[in-house]
């Protein structure tokens, strides 16, 4: 279903207040292996990353949890 025009517009606004962009490059086709391994787990690569840094930073006793 798609979403309204003026939803779309509300949606990016709050992304452009709330949210920051983190971004790191890989080597040419290794972004695909990972795409490819994210949906055979179910996740996208967002979560996934995100899944791995809170692990690490639990695992180093840091009060932080990405959402």
């Amino acid at each position: 279903m798609k979403i309204s025009e003026s939803k779309y517009r509300a949606n990016k606004k709050w992304d452009r207040e709330n949210t920051q962009r983190v971004s790191f490059d890989v080597k040419m086709g290794d972004r695909e292996k990972l795409q490819l391994y994210c949906a055979s787990i179910d996740k996208s690569v967002n979560q996934y990353l995100k899944d791995l840094i809170n692990a690490d930073l639990a695992a180093n006793g840091y009060d932080l949890h990405l959402d």
